[in-house]
């Protein structure tokens, strides 16, 4: 199967990254508006974890790498939606 423009309607001339940046779709918006809610229930589950006592270290510090890395991909998520103009 091959990708060409047949496919999808195109606009114009190759995207360039800051032309990707404000390409998007429906699609687009709708995951990063479901995936941000689902990112800051990692977080919160990991703030929960990372307050009890007694939890084994390979816990904790799978608790803290989660919430490490799902804190940066909320801030991108949330920087499309603002500069393509949907609700966060």
């Amino acid at each position: 199967m091959s990708h060409g423009s047949s496919a999808m309607p195109s606009t114009s001339a190759p995207a360039t990254s800051a032309a990707a940046s404000a390409d998007f779709n429906d699609a687009d918006a709708m995951f990063a508006q479901k995936m941000i809610p689902h990112h800051a229930e990692a977080v919160e589950m990991s703030d929960i974890i990372l307050a009890k006592e007694g939890v084994p270290a390979e816990v904790t510090d799978l608790a803290t790498r989660i919430k490490a890395a799902q804190g940066p991909e909320i801030e991108k998520m949330t920087g499309w939606l603002q500069s393509w103009g949907q609700p966060t």
